[in-house]
């Protein structure tokens, strides 16, 4: 059995000898970074099914069960990148934070960057209606082709496409949580809840002198209310501040 990678799933979209069209593909490869030994399954990843509907004997399948494949993709890499940079977060913020990178907007954001619009293949209707600038087209179009890419080149491929396209979108994230203040939004909280300030506590140093580890204790009237770990003493403070601010809404 051949593997999923090589096999011609249905020979995906009929493309028959358009040159032309194979010329922008090849164009297309260029914007996005890859090189498809299946340039059928690209073809397919842009063809809209408002395209293939008009005439579908003649151009074969459209893009969403690629779309559906991708998504798959994207949640699994993303998933994995925030997870080795956000150590100390808990299940629920990495959530959040995948949310916002694999959300329509970014990946509709992230499709006019790369410049994929000029590529879909749209329905006349479609077309006249202004769906080639639509958000949410252009975000299903960019995951049909990372489960394009997948297929072609398996996960290390894909893996390679996402972080060259989607970092920017992560590093923004981590800039954005360290502009969080955690610490004056808990002593804000703590002032009205408990009429009283938390305390941080070092509890514990660790590693060289050149690379410090620190993990602070943070309590609210004496009861332990979340523990930080950083590589200073203030990082390590807004962790806790963080986890303490997490307690609090569960309460």
């Amino acid at each position: 059995m051949q593997p999923l990678s090589s096999r011609n799933l249905n020979n995906s979209t009929v493309m028959g000898n358009d040159s032309e069209r194979r010329k922008e593909l090849k164009d297309l490869e260029k914007l996005l970074g890859v090189h498809m030994r299946r340039i059928d399954l690209l073809n397919q990843a842009l063809c809209h099914p408002s395209y293939v509907n008009e005439l579908p004997e003649e151009r074969g399948e459209h893009y969403e069960k690629l779309e559906f494949l991708g998504d798959a993709v994207l949640e699994l890499i993303i998933s994995h990148e925030l997870y080795e940079a956000y150590p100390q977060y808990e299940e629920g913020e990495l959530t959040k934070l995948r949310a916002a990178v694999v959300s329509k907007p970014t990946l509709a954001k992230t499709a006019k960057k790369i410049g994929i619009d000029p590529f879909i293949k749209l329905g006349k209707g479609e077309e006249l209606g202004g769906g080639r600038k639509r958000n949410s087209l252009l975000a299903d179009a960019l995951e049909a082709l990372i489960g394009a890419i997948y297929l072609d080149g398996g996960l290390k491929m894909a893996r390679e496409f996402i972080l060259q396209h989607f970092s920017d979108e992560i590093e923004r994230l981590d800039k954005d949580q360290q502009k969080m203040d955690y610490k004056s939004i808990l002593q804000e909280k703590t002032q009205m809840r408990f009429q009283t300030l938390p305390k941080y506590t070092v509890v514990r140093e660790s590693g060289p002198p050149h690379d410090r580890t620190y993990d602070v204790l943070l309590t609210i009237k004496d009861e332990p209310y979340g523990i930080g770990t950083g590589r200073n003493k203030k990082e390590a403070q807004q962790n806790a501040a963080r986890a303490a601010l997490k307690k609090m809404e569960e309460q």
